[in-house]
């Protein structure tokens, strides 16, 4: 995977990372995670992230959706951090949309 991401092309800075229910690329953020400000968790992404060896970053913000893919173990883990944890059940937006405005009005870039 790492010839597909050149380190190179993430030398700028980049505040927020978005952590959606995939497989999460370890090169790709080792490279980026050093330069980001915050961490957001979306939806069943939580649970990747908590499954990860990053799952203690100070740098977790909020975990954000209709929360219906997130394990209890999850989120009572980040709850006992204080991370924010947002439900959202709005039907007409997916988790990513709801991120993404939460990001918005939070002023995340």
């Amino acid at each position: 995977m790492s010839e597909l991401f050149s380190l190179q092309d993430y030398q700028t800075s980049c505040k927020t990372v978005l952590i959606l229910d995939n497989e999460i690329n370890n090169y790709l953020f080792e490279a980026i995670e050093p330069k980001c400000e915050n961490i957001i968790l979306v939806d069943g992404g939580s649970n990747r992230f908590h499954e990860s060896k990053y799952r203690d970053s100070k740098k977790v913000r909020c975990i954000i959706g209709d929360l219906d893919g997130i394990k209890e173990e999850t989120r009572s883990f980040y709850k006992d951090k204080g991370v924010d944890i947002i439900h959202d059940p709005d039907q007409n937006t997916t988790d990513f949309e709801k991120a993404l405005q939460y990001c918005d009005k939070q002023g995340y870039d």
